[in-house]
């Protein structure tokens, strides 16, 4: 199928096949109707794959050639499992889901990520089509997507890692202080991932240990005192073909852990009270503030179990040590300022608290403090617009150049020296109080080259 490409016009690329068939039949190189239906595969910018009622492809395009790395005539009647353990895609995250329709296929030779949409027509054959993930970055995102905004390219680099783990069906187990972005992180990857499929937030910590078995895995008519008449799907099995978001996970009894364990072993589902259970394919994300390799070696949490969530660790750091929160609070304003009519401005002197804040509550503080100054500001946001638990630490006293004094006038000295010990003494002052030469600078209005020359002379 290695024909001389003849691109198709921009406009004309998302045709239907019916439409392309006379604009095809025009193309150099095409003759019969094999010859004509490959030309307007070959001309496409997306992967085409091609699936019998038996799983066999049939057909695979130019484009899909190359993301398998595969030759097109050695794929032909080779099946999809054959075909995920030989080519550089790895299809069986998708395989186990017959009824799908979209999800994301990863290269195990380039890192790329595939889009994938699969359709299933009566006669049992399935078209898969896949197209680069980076193609479809300008494109609006799909409604069921959760974004939650980081400006820094560490958020950006655990995203793009738990993507790639959930779309390979591995579990990720998420770290990190309590309110740093654990849940919108992982509401982003299965959004990237699979945003058709139920998402499932399972609050481990708030379920009480006599009724988490019947929460999680449901319980059949009769199993127990008050149950109802027609049973309870239980949370597990609501996520069937989505993802199961187990928080608080470091929260779970020692009972509790043991039932998890099971399912995370064998994926059956089996109800209170029912005597068979059920196989159920959920991708899984925990999430806990707590370490729970500590609390393992402290037999607190079983060690089986941490191995089983740990395939993917990720590490969310905690706001105070994100490498850009400037960006992080502007990504942050603009969400509460959508849908105002006066967008909401920060005056520099905010700018640089928020700059030094430590923010112990992480992002979920920060979004909260940015929701109050959009109530009870109009236009900017000033240091006198805190709420009153914050505003003892946003005292300009507080800055060392602010409470800084003078020296001691020098009858004897001259007025150079006079204003170079001045100067000696509150960049000392500055530098005192600052974190870095960077925010020293920044407090006394001069570039960090015009600090470095002066420290040099002093």
């Amino acid at each position: 199928m290695n024909q001389p490409q003849t691109a198709l016009p921009r406009e004309r690329q998302s045709m239907g096949f019916g439409a392309a068939l006379p604009l095809a039949a025009s193309l150099p190189g095409v003759g019969d109707a094999t010859s004509l239906l490959h030309g307007i595969c070959d001309r496409l910018p997306l992967g085409l794959l091609l699936c019998d009622a038996g799983g066999r492809i049939t057909l695979v395009n130019a484009y899909a050639e190359r993301c398998l790395g595969l030759d097109g005539a050695g794929v032909v009647g080779m099946d999809l499992a054959l075909l995920s353990r030989r080519s550089a895609l790895d299809f069986s995250p998708l395989l186990g889901d017959a009824d799908g329709r979209g999800g994301v296929l990863c290269s195990r030779r380039s890192g790329r990520t595939y889009l994938v949409d699969r359709q299933a027509f009566e006669d049992g054959t399935r078209l898969w089509v896949l197209r680069d993930a980076a193609d479809a970055d300008s494109e609006p995102a799909p409604a069921a997507s959760v974004e939650a905004p980081r400006g820094d390219d560490v958020h950006a680099r655990l995203l793009e890692l738990g993507m790639r783990a959930h779309a390979r069906g591995a579990r990720v187990l998420l770290l990190g202080e309590s309110g740093s972005g654990k849940t919108a992180l992982a509401k982003r990857i299965h959004a990237c991932a699979s945003a058709d499929a139920p998402f499932i937030h399972v609050n481990c910590g708030g379920i009480p240990e006599t009724l988490f078995e019947s929460e999680l895995f449901g319980y059949v008519r009769g199993a127990f005192s008050g149950a109802l008449n027609a049973g309870k799907r239980g949370l597990i099995e609501s996520a069937d073909g989505g993802t199961l978001f187990l928080d608080e996970i470091g929260e779970l009894p020692p009972a509790s852990q043991a039932k998890l364990l099971k399912f995370l072993d064998d994926g059956i589902v089996v109800p209170v009270g029912a005597s068979s259970g059920r196989s159920v394919s959920v991708r899984v994300i925990a999430a806990t503030n707590r370490e729970l390799k500590t609390l393992s070696a402290a037999g607190q949490f079983r060690e089986d179990l941490y191995y089983r969530l740990a395939v993917v660790t990720l590490r969310v750091p905690a706001l105070r040590d994100s490498p850009d929160r400037a960006q992080l609070i502007d990504a942050l304003l603009a969400e509460v300022c959508r849908g105002r009519e006066q967008p909401l401005r920060l005056s520099p002197a905010l700018r640089a608290w928020l700059d030094r804040y430590r923010f112990p509550g992480n992002v979920r503080e920060l979004a909260n403090l940015l929701e109050y100054l959009a109530v009870v500001a109009d236009g900017v946001a000033d240091l006198m617009h805190l709420p009153d638990e914050l505003a003892p630490a946003a005292r300009p006293a507080a800055d060392p150049v602010a409470a800084f004094t003078a020296p001691a006038i020098d009858d004897d000295a001259d007025l150079r020296t006079r204003v170079a010990r001045y100067e000696r003494e509150l960049i000392s002052a500055t530098l005192a109080g600052a974190a870095s030469k960077r925010e020293a600078a920044r407090r006394l209005g001069i570039d960090v080259a015009t600090l470095i020359r002066k420290l040099a002379r002093a």
